[in-house]
């Protein structure tokens, strides 16, 4: 501002004062917002690290859940093939337990036969204790296929118990 030819120089240093307490007022008035933004910022920031925080040990959570289900998923996958594999066995097993049976089907025939025709002889009597005895080997083959048909029934069924459960985990 420039100072007018009647001013005296008070005048214009309280008119300077008057500028600069204004200004100083205005700068005041700025500090006091700026720092009440830098304080929402701040809390704002707060608040986004503490989000960060959560999420990061929810991240860690959830991987360690998918650890253990892939665990639990490999586990259930090992199982599902030895089941396979048994069931594979039971199969071949019932296969050879019908083949049993048929052959013993076909000696009881015989055997029928043999009896029709009154034949006996000591080659018979012999023959015919070999087949009671083929016979009895083949009644314990087939026993025993069905045990262990039982039992792989059985596998099967704890193991698909043990896959769902881990499946619905």
């Amino acid at each position: 501002m420039s100072a007018k030819a009647g001013d005296n120089p008070l005048n214009v240093l309280k008119v300077k004062m008057k500028q600069l307490k204004a200004e100083n007022d205005k700068l005041k008035d700025d500090l006091k917002e700026k720092s009440a933004q830098l304080e929402f910022s701040q809390r704002t920031i707060d608040t986004h690290c503490q989000e960060i925080q959560s999420l990061t040990r929810k991240i860690s959570m959830l991987e360690e859940v998918i650890m253990n289900s892939e665990g639990g998923y490999t586990h259930a996958a090992e199982k599902l093939e030895e089941v396979n594999k048994l069931s594979k066995a039971a199969d071949e097993i019932e296969r050879e337990r019908k083949v049993l049976e048929s052959r013993n089907v076909a000696d009881d025939e015989k055997q029928h036969m043999k009896e029709a025709k009154y034949i006996v002889g000591d080659e018979d009597d012999e023959q015919i204790d070999a087949l009671e005895q083929e016979l009895k080997e083949a009644k314990y083959i087939a026993k025993e296929a069905d045990r262990k048909i039982d039992e792989v029934k059985e596998s099967q069924k704890s193991t698909l118990n043990c896959f769902s459960s881990c499946c619905k985990k």
